[in-house]
Formats: structure tokens, sequence, C-alpha cells
């Protein structure tokens, strides 16, 4: 059926035309109570194309918590109908809890509700969302909280979560910190728990604008390996975070390291995520990878455990250094994540610098690193298959 003139025509394939353009649509209309067609979802993409299951479960949950009618909402689908507001009560099943299971990412689904709860009483069609949430709304999703090409609920946990209170989503948003570790990678397939209250604003969101980041306070490093492999890990990414971060000629005193290594629930499955912390101005940057993959790593570093476990921090080590010489105040992946609420905000607001300015205390030559095959695969939002 073709659309009504009221209705927004995208075309999905637009750039990348990943899975973030999709849940950012959805997200966008939900608020603004406009009716959207997506046409040519996913066509770029080598394969069938269309919606991924995990892309019909965010859209059928936010269909829900704005009580919206949806055509084309399978997986495979290249075209998409939804039209937010239109059924007759959008607060049924979603008083207090609302419970999700997903096939996937369990960060980037919370990544995807979030905007609709927090706006939900500020939109064009305020009086009908009001009582959705009104008193807040505790999210459980069940999903994989490590993930290939998606942020880990530690990323959430460090990078997105203190930058959230920088802009001003202060009292807003609370991650409940126990959960349950789950995999989503090409070899691993085990649903995790992440749990997250969230109250909508009253108000607009200021204009909020993020320029140079300060200086280096903390590096803080969260690894998860098998368990007779954690110490081995340890012990690398102590001596490799000290030689990259340790021995620069900093303005101030060196920063702080904060390395930990959990144990792995799925056998032969790792994952590595570094943090910079910066302070005056402070920001929050960070890296992370996972292995095995099939593609973006050398084959066979299975084969001896030492040299794995080097490689994957010294490509982790390498990506956060290359993040902090942009001199920006946000790593590539967390400025994707924050796009819908430069959107949202009441002026203009942006979180970056705009050209590259390299910071005297970051390392620029890594030949120390030796002869490792720096192929970094890259993640992000608006990448997300």
């Amino acid at each position: 059926m073709p659309p009504d003139a009221a209705t927004i025509v995208l075309a999905s394939n637009t750039y990348e035309g990943g899975g973030g353009l999709i849940r950012d649509a959805i997200s966008f209309v939900s608020i603004l109570g406009k009716p959207i067609r997506l046409e040519n979802i996913r066509a770029n993409r080598p394969g069938t194309g269309g919606l991924r299951s995990e892309h019909t479960v965010a859209i059928r949950t936010i269909a829900r918590l704005c009580a919206a009618r949806t055509s084309g909402n399978e997986t495979a689908s290249r075209t998409l109908e939804f039209y937010p507001h239109q059924q007759a009560c959008a607060n049924e099943g979603v008083r207090e809890v609302l419970d999700v299971e997903v096939e996937g990412s369990a960060v980037i689904l919370l990544l995807a509700l979030l905007p609709v709860v927090l706006f939900s009483r500020l939109g064009n069609v305020n009086e009908k969302s009001r009582t959705i949430i009104e008193n807040g709304l505790n999210i459980k999703i069940h999903g994989g909280t490590l993930c290939i090409k998606a942020p880990s609920i530690h990323y959430l946990q460090h990078v997105i979560m203190p930058t959230f209170h920088r802009i001003g989503f202060v009292d807003n948003i609370h991650l409940d910190s126990a959960y349950d570790q789950g995999w989503h990678t090409d070899f691993a397939k085990s649903p995790g728990l992440l749990s997250c209250s969230v109250k909508p604003l009253n108000s607009s969101l200021p204009a909020f604008v993020f320029l140079s980041r300060g200086d280096v306070s903390c590096i803080r490093a969260i690894g998860h390996s098998p368990v007779d492999q954690v110490g081995v890990f340890q012990n690398i990414l102590e001596t490799e975070i000290q030689r990259a971060f340790g021995t620069t000629s900093l303005p101030k005193e060196r920063p702080q390291f904060l390395i930990e290594v959990n144990v792995s629930n799925q056998p032969s499955q790792y994952h590595l995520l570094l943090v910079a912390q910066c302070e005056d101005p402070p920001a929050f940057l960070g890296y992370e990878q996972v292995y095995p993959q099939v593609h973006g790593f050398p084959k066979n570093l299975e084969s001896n455990n030492e040299t794995l476990l080097l490689h994957l921090t010294r490509v982790c080590i390498q990506g956060l250094i290359q993040e902090l010489q942009t001199g920006n105040s946000s790593d590539t992946h967390l400025q994707d994540m924050l796009v819908i609420y430069q959107s949202l905000a009441d002026g203009f607001s942006s979180v970056i610098l705009g050209e590259r300015n390299d910071h005297k205390e970051i390392p620029k030559d890594v030949s120390y690193f030796g002869n490792v095959d720096y192929t970094i695969p890259q993640w992000s939002l608006l990448m997300t298959s």
C-alpha cells in the first residue's frame, strides 16, 4: 500500500544502512508520533538482507511501548510500516516491568528502548503516552552481554552510563550492577541478563557540547578468558598496559591502572575492554573486542594461548590509542550512540572536535608492540548487521 502524505518514507539502505538506522528511525517516530515506512531494509548487505530477528524484537518492543500498529515486522522483510499511538491502550502489560528476550545484543536493544522511554512524556503525543511508564519502567533483557560487533555490558557501565550522566540523565537511568554473563558471537550463543530502571524526563533535555577530552586519569581493563588462563591474561594486561600508558610524559601524574579478568562461562571465548577515563574536562572512551571471530583476526591464534592473549591485548591497546589521539571526548562508537540525543536536545549539541588533535601524552610510536598483525575489526551501532 502506498504511504499517505503524512507518512515519512525512508530508504533504509542509506549510507551504511544497518540496524542502527532502523532503530533510530523507529525511536524518533515513536517520540514524534509520526508514521514511517522503511524501504530497502539492509538491501546493500550480503545474503538475504532485510530485517534480522533482533531487529524485529526491537521494533515489536518499541511498538508495545507506544501502542503502535506495524506491518512487515518479520525476519528478512525489506519493507516496514510503523504507525505509533494507533492502538487502544499503550500501557497494557507494561506498567512496571518489561521483560524481553533477544537473540543478539542485550545492550543494543536497551539502547533502542531508552529514547522511547526517556522522552515518552515530551513528544507530540504526550497525553496518550503519559500513562505508559509514568513512575518509571524496569527493563529486563535476556540476551548477549558480551557480543561481536556490539558494546558489552561493561562498556555500557563504564563508558555509556557516565556519559549519560554528563548529558543530564543523572536520576533517569539506573543500570543494575548484577547481571548474568551471556555471549553472542560467531561461535557462542548463550543468553545473559541485564536489568535497568528508566524514568521519563519531566522537562526537555538541555543542549550539550563536549569538546576536547581532559588528561587521562585512569586506564581500566576488563577481560574474560577460560579459567585456566585468567592468571596469564592478568599478567599480560599489567605488562602491556604499563608499557603503553605508564611510560609516557603526562603533564600530571601517570594514570591509575585498574585491571580485572573474569572467568568466561563459555569454552574458548575471550573478551577485552579497555576504557580511558579523563578529567578536566571528564570523558570516557573505550575499545573492545571478542575472540574468536570469523573475520578480522589472524588464523590459528588459539594454537598458543599466550600469543592469543598478547595479540588481543595489543589490538585493544592500539584501538584505544587511536581513539585517544583524536582528542575527542567520546570514542567513534559512542558518537554514533549519542546522535539521537543530540537531535532531541533543546539546542545545538555536539560531541566531536571536528578535526584531529593529537595529545602529547598518548604514545604515537607503537613499534614496541612487536610483529603483531593489527587487523582491527570495527564494530558500531550503524554497522551492526
